[in-house]
This record gives C-alpha cells, sequence and structure tokens, in this order.
C-alpha cells in the first residue's frame, strides 16, 4: 500500500468524509433545540468583513432580496470549496476536488 502525502486539510479516507445533506438534517433539530442557536433560512451570506469587534457579515433573503447587514463576533463559513465568504476573506483553498 502506498501512503499518500495528508496535510491534515482533507479526510485521509471517503468513510471520514460525510455527505451536506446528511449532516444538516442531522445538525438542524439540535440547533433548533438550542436558545443559544439562531437559524435562518433562505438567507445567503454574501460577505464578510472584519471590524474592530469581530466581523460584519451581509446577509441576502433569498425571498425578498432585502439585505440585511449582522455583527457578530465570530463567523462559521460551511459553504464548500466555490465559498462566497472564504473568497471575500481572501483566504485561499489548500488542496483540491474530493
Amino acid at each position: 500500500m502506498i501512503a499518500e502525502k495528508n496535510d491534515g486539510s482533507m479526510p485521509r479516507e471517503p468513510y471520514q468524509r460525510c455527505s451536506q445533506a446528511l449532516f444538516e438534517a442531522w445538525l438542524k433539530p439540535i440547533c433548533e433545540k438550542n436558545p443559544l442557536i439562531e437559524l435562518h433560512s433562505g438567507v445567503k451570506a454574501e460577505e464578510v468583513k472584519e471590524n474592530g469587534e469581530g466581523v460584519m457579515t451581509c446577509l441576502l433573503n433569498m425571498a425578498t432580496g432585502e439585505r440585511k447587514y449582522v455583527d457578530t463576533k465570530y463567523v462559521v463559513a460551511c459553504d464548500g470549496a466555490g465559498s462566497r465568504l472564504r473568497k471575500s476573506t481572501g483566504i485561499p483553498l489548500i488542496g483540491g476536488p474530493v
């Protein structure tokens, strides 16, 4: 067996990967039960900018086209390889297709 180089940025084995659809179906009910978590469906994060206190995120309501700006301490960008949020912060993609 030939060992592949893995810098830790991607799962080594296929069984360590998880479909986003499965992950979201598992995670959504957990988040809905937690009073500290506020979920927003039908909203797309368009841009993230750091400010002195944390980050400002531009959110687009997909139904109405309304944009809203939200200040938070943190943002977790789990929006995939074509991440609009990662690109808006200038963070490069490391690795390639799985």
